[in-house]
Order: structure tokens, then sequence, then C-alpha cells
């Protein structure tokens, strides 16, 4: 499940040095902040090749290359790569486990264009498809 930049493409040299970042499954490139400082602080990270949306801000991207950023705690850098479809519900403070989850919707988030069906696994095991759409 956590990876290192260097398994989106294994030519990419700079990738293969850095170990300050990460990858969450193929699609979420995680930047944590080594600060516990409340003051924001200065971020340089590697973008791998491909386009990349900030998941809380956004903003896009487009690597190869280095980005510097201001950043907090709160807004640590985490991009969607572009074609992903992420999954997610709205957890609310009502519910305690997966189980009180199973009935509820699930949204998609598309990033970049997506054209082809996806299949996703929910927490009873039962598959959700998911097709593309105006819009999406």
């Amino acid at each position: 499940m956590l990876r290192p930049l260097d398994f989106t493409d294994p030519s990419d040299r700079v990738a293969r040095g850095v170990d300050d970042a990460f990858l969450l499954g193929s699609d979420l490139l995680v930047v944590p902040i080594f600060s516990d400082s409340p003051e924001a602080v200065q971020r340089t990270f590697w973008v791998p090749a491909g386009g990349w949306t900030d998941l809380l801000t956004r903003e896009t991207y487009a690597g190869p290359g280095f980005v510097t950023r201001t950043c907090d705690l709160p807004h640590m850098p985490v991009l969607v790569r572009h074609g992903c479809v992420l999954p997610r519900l709205a957890v609310t403070a009502e519910h305690r486990n997966t189980d009180d989850l199973l009935h509820e919707p699930w949204i998609f988030d598309v990033y970049g264009g997506v054209t082809e069906p996806r299949t996703f696994v929910g927490f009873d095991g039962r598959s959700i498809d998911w097709q593309p759409g105006p819009g999406r």
C-alpha cells in the first residue's frame, strides 16, 4: 500500500532518491510536513511525471519536477494522479465502524480525463460499478 515514488516510473532517477514523500496506492502522493510548529513552512517536493491535483486546494501540477509550497500540517500536500477515480464516503460522528457505513452512498471524485468504467469493492465485499458520464 505504501510505495516509494520510483514505483510510478522506475526510470525516474530523481524519484529513486526521494525518501521524504510516498505513494499511497498508485494514485495518491503524500508529502508529509516535518515540523510540529503551528507556523507554515516551506516544503519542496518531487512531483512524478503526469498531471496531479492537490486533494484539498485543487491546485494542479504537471510533473516531473520539483515544487516548493508554503503549507502547514492541516494543509499537508496530498496529490491525486490524473486518471484516478477516488471513492469516498461522507463520515460523521455517528459512524463508529465500517458496519455503520454499509448502506451509505459512495461518492466518486474524478481527477483528469477518465473515460473507462471502474469497479470498486465495498466494505461488505460487493462490487460497486462506476460509469463515466457527462460532467465527470
